[in-house]
């Protein structure tokens, strides 16, 4: 019997299919006092790709036109206006990017967009949402008027450093 630790130190490689398992294997032999070397054996270890996973996040912003909220939808954290947010999972292959997780320009819904210097804007049907790489926001209402228990939606997507997504 023996033991053995292993660590890995960065993204394992994955083969040219996108299987999301990288496999290695460790020949080893044992060494008793005396000098005398064992047969050969093999440790196999399977590595399994954990993808980063996206949460659902909320906030609520006061009526009234140019009322605004911020918060971060990678970090769950938001302003305070009862909004609620899970903390997004990036997985161990690290952040796309050495500034952290990327919120890539290209998940708008129904809604007008651009991308702008880091900085993605989506026009909703009541208010226009800000939306950084790193995931922090900004959103403004644009009506003086909102029906009560209205909505406006926006999608994001988080990439982890080797492309794996989640929405």
């Amino acid at each position: 019997a023996g033991d053995y630790e292993f660590e890995l130190l960065g993204p394992a490689p994955h083969d040219l299919l996108g299987s999301d398992f990288a496999g290695l294997e460790f020949t080893y032999q044992i060494e008793t006092q005396s000098g005398v070397l064992s047969n050969s054996a093999s440790l196999f270890l399977t590595i399994i790709d954990d993808a980063p996973q996206a949460f659902d996040d909320a906030d609520s912003v006061p009526e009234g036109i140019g009322n605004a909220i911020s918060g971060n939808v990678i970090d769950g954290v938001d302003d305070g206006n009862d909004g609620t947010g899970a903390e997004d999972d990036i997985g161990g292959d690290g952040t796309a990017g050495s500034d952290g997780p990327r919120v890539p320009p290209d998940n708008e819904p129904l809604n007008t967009a651009s991308f702008s210097g880091g900085t993605f804007t989506i026009v909703g049907e009541f208010g226009t949402l800000e939306l950084s790489e790193d995931g922090s926001y900004t959103y403004t209402l644009d009506d003086a008027s909102v029906p009560t228990g209205s909505t406006d939606v926006f999608t994001y997507q988080i990439t982890d450093d080797d492309t794996d997504t989640s929405t």
